[in-house]
């Protein structure tokens, strides 16, 4: 199986989507076109769409979930925010931002 089946594979449903995007926008383009109405927004709608299609194609998000542990650590983050913000103190919306990844 090639490196491509695996990523197609691996990110199916981003696959899926981008398929789909690209056939439905030449799908429109060809009934417009049939139906003597593809003007220059059609190209344009076209071209856009099929590039998104091959934008999310290429997407590698499959690997890109984050963790049980990280999830964790944003859910208390986000909870100690009302309470920063209500008492005025800053120091945890700072200390976010400024952090080494």
């Amino acid at each position: 199986m090639t490196a491509l089946m695996k990523k197609l594979l691996a990110n199916w449903q981003t696959s899926v989507s981008g398929i789909s995007m690209i056939c439905l926008a030449i799908l429109h383009l060809i009934f417009q076109m049939r139906n003597h109405v593809a003007d220059e927004s059609a190209w344009s709608v076209a071209i856009l769409a099929i590039l998104g299609g091959v934008g999310l194609i290429a997407a590698g998000d499959a690997n890109k979930s984050a963790t049980v542990h990280q999830v964790d650590n944003l859910q208390q983050q986000l909870n100690q925010v009302p309470s920063a913000i209500k008492s005025g103190d800053t120091d945890i919306l700072t200390k976010a931002i400024n952090k080494p990844q």
